[in-house]
């Protein structure tokens, strides 16, 4: 027989056990009230506890105290739940009690009500307040990007936070290059207009911001001849840009390596990106005892973010509800997968005037990198290299795509003997290019990627997670017995550090 220490060893034991459960994310309620109950069958032959007292603190395990009672594990219909809905139905305490347990454990639930009022007389188990619906997501899309993103719950509609664009050290940062305009010549492709350019600086530690900027009128199918001065110590190189419009250059031409003072612009259509606003050559020095140290001044952004709402319903007759019980999960599966739909479409494109949060591909300061003549797998592994060496210094851990987009890249085959680069279709299907793990949505526009490393991009924050409601006093819903069923969730995102986003266009 075990002694009474044992007893309390295997108790500390058991409770470690279930606190790991309740807090492991990737398990539904209803799991983690099926795993808590056997924990809590281990409890009852130690301390002698009930078949209903352990399942009843089961499912207060798996839901937390705040919506049950801490004596005997019930439901408290009145007592007010952060963040939640109010129910459209009022039901007795004893029912919703029942109903309660009926919905945590997996089961269906109907009940009459003795109420004959103007509301409703019947409950379902649609008409439940959200807490009894919609509590693990049914997820459709092949990617949730919420799910990829470090996420926290919001205490409030809005939230402070601070956005970090840039370091820099002024006392011993590279100043930007001066650059000269040569002569224009025939061989180009140009047309006919006028042209801007300005230069950058590059060291192993950042990028100057531009030059003065320059400009010259080209015919048609000409070209333009541009340098730069000597190189101060510790440039690595230098980037040229262009515009068609001035203080719009928009273009990298080429990158030049340390001893290329010169380069003739053609007029090739280059990469899409934007002359650094902020000079982040400096870094930390060597300093010798009691001298000053660099200063690094960090630029950052202090912004509201208000939770925004996604939201979609549906009507359903009383009999197809009442009649086809696969029907209603149906229903509330579909909606998810709506929401979702657009909770990523959200994350990646809205634009930040309400009711949209501002997604990753509208912020500004993300990196972007437009192809060229080059492949899609060089393209990929050139965005790769523009976070290394770009601002936030980063490695991506995620590379989103479109569907057919990872189709076409997957497709990919060797010049000559057409064999497939990633892997055969015989053989195990390839997750990841370059060693970064690939996610697909359909949200995302063909044609067009995002790289970025997860744990510095940003945080999602959640007001409500999806909620499913119904109700039938909508209207006249409930004298033509129609039942309204609808699926919402609040949520914003905090990108961090735009940096560490790199958005990648000509997929093809």
């Amino acid at each position: 027989m075990p002694t009474g220490n044992q007893n309390q060893i295997r108790l500390m034991q058991l409770n470690a056990e279930a606190q790991l459960i309740r807090d492991d994310l990737t398990l539904s309620n209803t799991q983690k009230v099926q795993r808590l109950t056997v924990i809590g069958q281990k409890m009852r032959d130690l301390n002698g506890y009930s078949d209903e007292q352990v399942k009843a603190q089961a499912r207060r395990l798996a839901v937390g105290a705040s919506a049950l009672s801490e004596e005997d594990g019930t439901f408290d219909p009145d007592a007010p739940r952060r963040g939640k809905a109010v129910p459209s139905l009022k039901m007795p305490t004893e029912v919703t009690r029942e109903a309660y347990a009926r919905i945590k454990s997996g089961s269906n639930f109907r009940a009459e009500l003795g109420l004959k009022d103007t509301t409703s007389s019947t409950a379902t188990d649609g008409q439940l307040p959200p807490e009894f619906g919609g509590l693990v997501p049914k997820i459709h899309e092949p990617t949730r990007i919420l799910d990829l993103l470090p996420s926290s719950a919001m205490s409030a509609p809005s939230i402070e936070f601070v956005q970090h664009s840039s370091t820099s050290v002024a006392s011993n940062q590279i100043a930007a290059p001066t650059l000269a305009l040569g002569s224009a010549s025939a061989g180009g492709t140009f047309g006919a207009g006028s042209y801007f350019w300005k230069a950058t600086y590059v060291t192993p530690t950042g990028e100057t911001t531009g030059s003065t900027e320059v400009t010259a009128t080209l015919t048609a199918n000409q070209q333009q001849a541009l340098s730069v001065g000597a190189f101060p110590t510790g440039v690595t190189g230098w980037n040229l840009y262009r515009g068609n419009t001035a203080g719009n250059e928009s273009v990298k031409v080429n990158a030049q390596p340390i001893g290329t003072t010169s380069y003739t612009d053609t007029g090739s259509a280059g990469a899409a990106f934007t002359v650094p606003s902020v000079n982040t050559t400096g870094t930390a020095g060597a300093v010798g005892a009691g001298q000053t140290m660099p200063e690094a001044v960090l630029n950052t952004t202090q912004l509201i973010l208000t939770a925004q709402k996604v939201g979609i319903f549906t009507t359903l007759t009383d009999e197809i509800t009442a009649d086809f019980t696969s029907f209603r999960d149906y229903v509330n599966t579909e909606l998810t997968r709506l929401i979702i739909d657009q909770e990523n479409y959200q994350l990646l494109y809205g634009n930040g005037t309400a009711p949209n949060i501002r997604g990753l591909l509208q912020t500004a300061g993300v990196l972007t990198r437009a192809k060229g003549s080059e492949n899609n797998l060089d393209l990929v592994e050139e965005a790769i290299a523009d976070l290394r060496n770009g601002s936030a210094y980063t490695e991506p851990d995620a590379i989103l795509l479109n569907p057919s987009d990872w189709s076409l890249i997957r497709r990919t085959k060797a010049t000559g003997t057409g064999n497939y680069l990633l892997g055969n279709p015989g053989e195990v299907a390839v997750d990841s290019l370059w060693g970064v793990p690939v996610h697909t949505t359909t949200q995302l526009t063909q044609g067009t990627g995002v790289l970025l490393n997860t744990s510095l991009a940003g945080v999602a924050f959640l007001r409500q997670g999806i909620t499913l409601e119904m109700t039938n006093s909508s209207g006249t819903d409930f004298q033509s017995g129609l039942v309204k069923v609808r699926a919402t969730e609040r949520l914003t995102l905090g990108v961090a550090r735009p940096a560490a986003v790199s958005v990648i266009s000509g997929i093809a």
